[in-house]
């Protein structure tokens, strides 16, 4: 009976040891594909598997493979998904200060927008704006400009008028394409392409390598550079998922996240340099505004996106909008 007893214990141990070496399963989600989202979630699987020898297995999902970004986003916060790159835009929701990202004559460039969302005294802030619904910014960097697919030309400060031009979520958005004459329409990623080929919206506004990762050449042809705003995107991590993890390896998912801000940026620089090339490769067609018709662009959607956000009803959205203005203007020139 006694040996019975010590072979069942001794079988109970080793399922145990077993059951403790299996790697921690992490789910990389991202709604895009072929762009600089994607190649960063490839370079972080990577590393977070090699920093933690293997006790971590991350998998990458691409174009929008756990769902859209709000299924997402929920996911982050059930814990049922483990990390997402999203532009905080879309997390207004969850709080209204993430649409200050995109206010449109903040930055001079993505190198001076880099400058800003790195320094600290913002960084840190921006970052846990959401950690108590459950999500924490683990890593910031640039995606790029913005960029205007649309079925008819964008080759003036007129040719929007009247038109339904898709946007991410945010009032400031709705504020820029108001600017040109147009409509905001709010519209998840996942959904714009069907949405241009059935004529519900006339146009997307956002990044020009995202949008050729998704093959919009085909649909609208015709590809506009405004750079009215620049596009931040953060790396979300889900703080029920950290919660669960040794502290060892809740450091290291952090801090490798970290580590990858600034090549984030320098990867974003390197699609949106060749995207044009490629776009016009594909058949399509890349338009540049005339510097009079995009300052006054950004003239028109800055007025209105400045007094919008410095007199906001939510007093964090007013204090961080104040904070990134005040940063511009350190880290100008």
């Amino acid at each position: 009976m006694l040996s019975k007893t010590i072979l069942a214990l001794g079988a109970s141990l080793v399922a145990f040891a077993a059951a403790a070496q299996q790697p921690i399963e992490m789910k990389l989600a991202t709604a895009t594909i072929n762009d600089a989202n994607h190649a960063w979630l490839n370079e972080y699987k990577t590393r977070i598997e090699q920093r933690t020898n293997g006790r971590i297995k991350a998998q990458v999902y691409p174009a929008g493979q756990l769902g859209d970004i709000s299924r997402v986003v929920e996911g982050l916060q059930l814990g049922t998904i483990e990390f997402s790159n999203i532009p905080p835009a879309f997390l207004l929701g969850l709080n209204p200060a993430f649409q200050i990202a995109e206010a449109p004559g903040v930055f001079e460039s993505p190198e001076h927008a880099r400058k800003v969302f790195t320094d600290p005294a913002f960084r840190e802030k921006f970052t846990r704006a959401a950690v108590d619904k459950g999500v924490l910014g683990a890593s910031v960097w640039i995606n790029g400009q913005t960029a205007y697919a649309t079925h008819k030309p964008f080759r003036g400060i007129d040719d929007l008028k009247g038109q339904k031009i898709g946007v991410r979520a945010s009032k400031v958005e709705a504020d820029v394409v108001a600017a040109l004459g147009a409509t905001g329409v709010p519209i998840t990623f996942t959904e714009v392409l069907p949405a241009l080929q059935n004529k519900v919206i006339d146009g997307y506004r956002g990044s020009l390598p995202v949008m050729f990762g998704r093959q919009f050449q085909t649909v609208t042809k015709t590809a506009t550079l405004l750079d009215d705003t620049i596009i931040p995107v953060m790396g979300w991590v889900s703080v029920a998922w950290l919660d669960k993890l040794p502290a060892d390896l809740r450091q290291t998912v952090l801090d490798t996240a970290r580590e990858m801000d600034d090549w984030g940026s320098a990867n974003g620089a390197r699609f949106e340099q060749r995207s044009a090339k490629l776009w016009t490769d594909a058949g399509g067609e890349v338009i540049t505004l005339s510097k009079a018709d995009r300052d006054e662009i950004v003239r028109r959607a800055s007025a209105v996106s400045t007094q919008n956000l410095s007199n906001h009803q939510h007093p964090q959205t007013r204090e961080m909008f104040g904070l990134m203005r005040a940063l511009a203007a350190k880290h100008k020139g």
